[in-house]
């Protein structure tokens, strides 16, 4: 193995466990999580949450251990995405809490080009 390709295991894992480890915090506090979606008019929330809670531990795993890795990267994009929309409506507060989560979004959208990276690379090695 390469030190490329160690690299890329590396950043694969940092990525994926992100992922894996705060979706399975979720089934842990499903009431809380549930209540937090019905609060922002989630349709479905515990329908909502399961699947998304899953998609994120699923693909987040996958992303660890190099299975589907396309599949797992375009999945978590798009996931951080709605996630964002909804839990980081940064455009409907004021003050400290605008500036928090302002921040946070920002921190997500570096995820989301580490995880274009991911697919970058990936498309790259596979034609």
């Amino acid at each position: 193995m390469t030190t490329p390709d160690v690299l890329i295991c590396v950043g694969r894992t940092c990525l994926g466990s992100l992922f894996a480890i705060s979706g399975f915090r979720h089934f842990f506090i499903l009431p809380e999580m549930r209540e937090f979606l019905a609060s922002r008019r989630v349709p479905a929330p515990m329908f909502s949450l399961l699947v998304a809670t899953s998609v994120q531990v699923l693909a987040g795993i996958a992303l660890i251990a190099g299975a589907f890795v396309l599949v797992s990267a375009v999945c978590l994009i798009l996931f951080t995405l709605m996630a964002s929309m909804v839990a980081l409506d940064f455009w409907n507060v004021q003050g400290g809490a605008r500036v928090a989560a302002l921040q946070a979004w920002q921190a997500n959208i570096a995820v989301i080009g580490g995880l274009f990276l991911v697919v970058a690379q990936h498309i790259g090695r596979s034609g």
